[in-house]
């Protein structure tokens, strides 16, 4: 199957997960088990103590609460593309008993500077939104201390494969072939895990809602007429299970380097 390729809006990426703010944290069941699994494996390679954490695509915080959790943190950075989740993210860094300085750096990360001096960089189910994994891996390398640690989860190529096989369409995952070949410049590979989660739903309709409180589909600019949602829905009919339900598949994956 080929899947049609499309110019990354990320300016339509921020406003569906302005959107999905209120609703993302209770829908987000598997990015809620990639935070939890990314910073258990990290923690072996990581000093806890006195730490300055770059976080990329904080959202509404679901990593950086694992993250202050387990680790001492001197100084917080924090991205998100969209500038609302600044005072979520606040208050989970104010709310510890942590004297933790915090700065939060909006913007798109395609395109901003990542900040110096840095001892490990995060980043929770983001990086498939980004488009130059050389310039990614080379700023992460740029930003990190010696032997600092890349801590990263995000999709691989078999996600949400229902909908891209019924719309033709979808972001372009990668395989973890592809990270270990492009990171190989700046770092070596401590990490890489990788699975799937299959979420079970009573309708093609409650696939779409669920895309829709996770804010996840900012990839398309067509709107949702009646004869556009007429083909999704019976397109979906070929990955009913036995038992009438409509999966959902996710291909989390988790990624731990050092520089």
């Amino acid at each position: 199957m080929v899947i049609s390729s499309y110019q990354l809006n990320t300016e339509l990426v921020g406003q569906r997960f302005k959107k999905a703010l209120k609703t993302y944290d209770f829908n987000a069941i598997v990015q809620t088990q990639m935070a939890k699994k990314l910073v258990s494996l990290a923690m072996p390679f990581c000093s806890t103590d006195l730490l300055r954490v770059f976080e990329i695509g904080c959202g509404t915080g679901l990593l950086t609460k694992q993250i202050i959790k387990y680790f001492n943190i001197t100084s917080f950075i924090a991205n998100d593309l969209v500038s609302e989740v600044y005072p979520i993210v606040n208050s989970i860094v104010e709310n510890t008993n942590q004297n933790t300085s915090f700065r939060f750096l909006k913007g798109d990360i395609n395109q901003i500077n990542f900040p110096t001096k840095t001892d490990i960089i995060f980043s929770g189910a983001t990086i498939q939104w980004i488009e130059d994994l050389d310039r990614f891996f080379s700023e992460s390398a740029i930003s990190l201390n010696n032997n600092g640690i890349l801590a990263i989860s995000t999709f691989g190529t078999d996600n949400f494969n229902e909908i891209r096989t019924i719309l033709n369409q979808g972001l372009d995952y990668r395989s973890l072939d592809q990270f270990r070949l492009k990171s190989s410049r700046w770092f070596n590979v401590l990490i890489m895990e990788e699975w799937k989660e299959t979420m079970l739903f009573d309708t093609p309709i409650d696939v779409l809602k669920h895309i829709k409180t996770t804010g996840v589909g900012g990839v398309s600019v067509q709107r949702w007429n009646k004869k556009r949602l007429e083909k999704f829905v019976s397109g979906y009919e070929q990955f009913k299970t036995p038992d009438n339900k409509y999966p959902l598949t996710y291909h989390p994956q988790i990624m731990i380097f050092k520089r």
